[in-house]
C-alpha cells in the first residue's frame, strides 16, 4: 500500500483519531513551561499534568474492551469523541496547577486512550489483509502528523505571547476543532464495517498459542512504553533545555524532532510491505537503543565538565533525541498495535487489546510519574540508560520470541480471513 491508497469512511475518522492522539503531548510539551512560569506549577505539578492523562489511559485500558464488545466499536469510539472533546473545554477553562486542570487530563487521557485501543481495533476488523499493514503504518504517519502540528503550534505561540497565561491555553484548546472532526465523523462509521460480528469466519483462541501471543502482545506493549516514548515527548522542550538550547530554540527543535518521526512514519508504509513485521520491530528498537545510549553520553558528558551546556550540547542532544523518535516510529510505533490486534483470536480480541493496553499504559504512566524526578535527582543520563536497557529487551523478545508465535499466528489470521 502506498499514499495512493483510497482513504474512504474506514480510513478518515481513525486517521483524524491518530492525528489528535498525537497531537495531544505537543500540545502538552509546549505548554508545560508557559503552566510553570505562572509560579502554580512545580516539578512534582509539572510530572502530576502528563502522568494524568496516563492514568486516564489506564482507565481505557481497563474498560475498553468491555464497552467494545458490550456497546459495539463504533459506539465506543463516539462516547471517546466526547470525552476528549469535553477535557479540552476543562482543560481551557481551568486555572494552571488546579484540581480542574488535572480532572481535564484525566478524562483527556481516558478518551485517546479508548482511541489507541479502538480504532487499531476497528482497523484490524474493518480492512482486509492485504491492506492492513500499510493502513497501520499510515496511521502512525498521522500520529506523527498531529505531533509535528502540536510542536509547530506550540513554538508559534511561544514567538507570539511568549510567557502569557493566555499561551498554555491556545496550546490546549488548538485540540478541539480536531476532537470535533473526529466526534462528527464517527457518526458516519458503521457497526457492520467490523468483522467481529461475522466472527465465524475468524479464526478462535485454541489452548496455548491464544495464551502464548496474548503473552506476547502485552509485553511488546509494554516494553514500547518502557522505551520512554510518551515521556520524551512530552518533557521534550524541557530536556533540551536542560542540555542548552534556550527558548523558543527549544521549541524549534521540538518541530524538528517531530518532522523527523513524520518522515519515519512515511518510510514505514513501504518498508513494512516490503519486509514485514519482524524485520522493522527488530531493526526499529535496536536503532532506538542505540540512540538512547547517544543521548545519554551527551548530559554524562555534560555532567562530566567535557562538555559545556550550550547551543552545541542543546543540538547533539536534539539529533539523538530525533534518531531515537525515527527509529521507534518505524519499528514499534508503526506497526504494534494492529499486529497485537493480527495476533488475538476475535473471541478475546477487544478484551486481548485492553490487556495489551493496560500493560502499555501502566508502564508509560509510571515512567511519566518517575521521569522528572528521577532525572532531577540522578540526572537525564540514568533516565535515558533505562529507556535504552528497555528497547534491548523489546529487541530480544522480537528476535528470540518472536517466529515461533507472532509470525505464525498473524499468517494464520491472513489464509483464514
Amino acid at each position: 500500500m502506498n499514499f495512493a491508497m483510497r482513504i474512504n469512511r474506514r480510513m478518515s475518522v481513525p486517521l483524524v483519531g491518530a492525528f489528535a492522539t498525537g497531537m495531544a503531548p505537543g500540545l502538552m510539551a509546549a505548554a508545560l513551561p508557559t503552566m510553570a512560569a505562572s509560579g502554580r506549577m512545580d516539578v512534582g505539578g509539572k510530572s502530576l499534568a502528563v502522568a494524568m492523562a496516563m492514568y486516564g489511559m489506564v482507565a481505557a485500558s481497563l474498560v475498553g474492551g468491555v464497552l467494545a464488545d458490550r456497546f459495539g466499536r463504533i459506539r465506543s469510539i463516539r462516547f471517546a469523541a466526547w470525552c476528549v472533546v469535553v477535557s479540552v473545554l476543562v482543560i481551557a477553562l481551568s486555572v494552571a496547577g488546579s484540581a480542574c486542570l488535572f480532572a481535564g487530563r484525566l478524562m483527556q487521557g481516558f478518551g485517546l486512550g479508548l482511541f489507541m485501543i479502538l480504532f487499531p481495533l476497528y482497523l484490524t476488523e474493518s480492512l482486509r489483509p492485504e491492506r492492513r499493514g500499510g493502513a497501520t503504518a499510515l496511521y502512525q504517519t498521522f500520529n506523527s502528523l498531529g505531533g509535528i502540528a502540536g510542536a509547530f503550534l506550540g513554538f508559534c505561540v511561544a514567538i507570539l505571547l511568549q510567557l502569557n497565561s493566555v499561551a498554555w491555553r491556545l496550546d490546549i484548546g488548538a485540540l478541539l476543532p480536531i476532537a470535533l472532526v473526529a466526534l462528527v465523523g464517527s457518526y458516519g462509521l458503521s457497526e457492520g464495517d467490523c468483522s467481529w460480528r461475522q466472527s465465524s469466519v475468524m479464526p478462535t483462541g485454541r489452548g496455548g498459542r491464544a495464551g502464548a501471543s496474548l503473552l506476547l502482545a502485552v509485553l511488546l506493549l509494554s516494553l514500547t512504553s518502557a522505551m520512554g516514548v510518551g515521556s520524551i515527548l512530552h518533557y521534550s522542550v524541557l530536556m533540551l533545555s536542560e542540555a542548552g538550547l534556550d527558548g523558543s530554540a527549544a521549541n524549534a527543535a521540538d518541530v524538528c524532532l517531530r518532522i523527523v518521526g513524520f518522515g519515519a512514519a512515511i518510510a514505514s508504509v513501504s518498508i513494512i510491505r516490503q519486509r514485514g513485521h519482524r524485520f522493522v520491530l527488530a531493526a526499529g528498537s535496536a536503532g532506538a537503543a542505540v540512540a538512547l545510549v547517544g543521548g545519554a553520553a551527551v548530559f554524562s558528558c555534560l555532567r562530566g565538565g567535557l562538555i559545556s551546556s550550550g547551543v552545541t550540547a542543546g543540538v547533539l542532544e536534539a539529533v539523538f533525541v530525533a534518531a531515537f523518535l525515527a527509529a521507534f516510529t518505524l519499528g514499534p510505533g508503526a506497526c504494534v498495535w494492529t499486529l497485537a490486534g493480527e495476533l488475538l483470536p476475535v473471541n478475546v480480541r477487544a478484551k486481548g487489546m485492553s490487556a495489551a493496553m493496560l500493560g502499555n499504559q501502566v508502564t508509560s504512566s509510571l515512567v511519566a510519574t518517575a521521569f522528572l524526578p528521577v532525572a532531577e535527582r540522578f540526572g537525564y543520563t540514568a533516565v535515558l540508560l533505562a529507556f535504552a536497557a528497555a528497547a534491548s529487551a523489546y529487541f530480544a523478545l522480537v528476535v528470540f520470541l518472536f517466529p515461533p508465535f507472532a509470525r505464525r499466528d498473524a499468517e494464520a489470521f491472513v489464509e483464514q480471513v
